[in-house]
């Protein structure tokens, strides 16, 4: 299996150990503005990172609203923490013209996993909404016996749409306890079904 990653959104493998419990095995890492090195990129650009409301954030240099006619060395502009994460998809206005590089970057992780039939059982996918609330051992959990049980109900079937609902519900849930505005929250989960000889 072959994962490209951008962002901080997350991908769980739920793994069988030695001792036939399912642990979580995360194969990304998310690509925020307090990691080190991506500060380090981020700054080798002639960006920065600054905090708004405790996040780290990297800064949108953006002219002033009242700035009219060309944009020149001694142009005003306004640094505001903008995007918490470090690397995405679109973020055009990150383009540095004198780097000729982004500081948000588009450029993924991309890595390579060998799926073995005896140990790994699914994979959750999910947006950072799921993850700033919900550990990945706890989502292994759920994902876990919510599965053995729709298994055992739905004659050995395993609902996948049902268990992302409900990992969503319980994060919403989660949200909704802290008196939080939900971020936005999304999971996906996939199971390996492998033929049995």
């Amino acid at each position: 299996m072959y994962v490209a990653h951008v962002g901080d959104s997350r991908i769980v493998a739920g793994v069988k150990n030695r001792y036939n419990r399912i642990e979580p095995k995360a194969l990304t890492i998310d690509h925020k503005p307090s990691n080190r090195s991506e500060i380090e990129r981020i700054e080798k650009l002639g960006g920065q990172v600054l905090y708004k409301n405790g996040v780290p954030r990297v800064v949108w240099a953006r002219t002033k609203h009242s700035h009219t006619g060309p944009v020149r060395r001694s142009t005003h502009v306004d640094h505001i923490p903008f995007l918490a994460v470090a690397r995405s998809l679109g973020d055009l206005w990150s383009y540095q013209f004198e780097h000729e590089d982004y500081l948000v970057s588009p450029e993924p992780d991309i890595t390579h996993h060998i799926i073995d039939p005896e140990h790994h059982r699914f994979l959750v996918i999910g947006s950072d909404g799921l993850w700033n609330m919900m550990s990945v051992y706890d989502a292994v959990r759920q994902v876990e016996k919510y599965s053995w049980e729709r298994a055992n109900k739905s004659g050995g079937r395993l609902l996948s749409h049902t268990i992302s609902k409900q990992l969503v519900q319980t994060t919403i849930n989660k949200w909704n306890a802290r008196s939080l505005r939900a971020d936005n929250t999304t999971a996906i989960t996939i199971f390996f079904e492998f033929p049995r000889s």
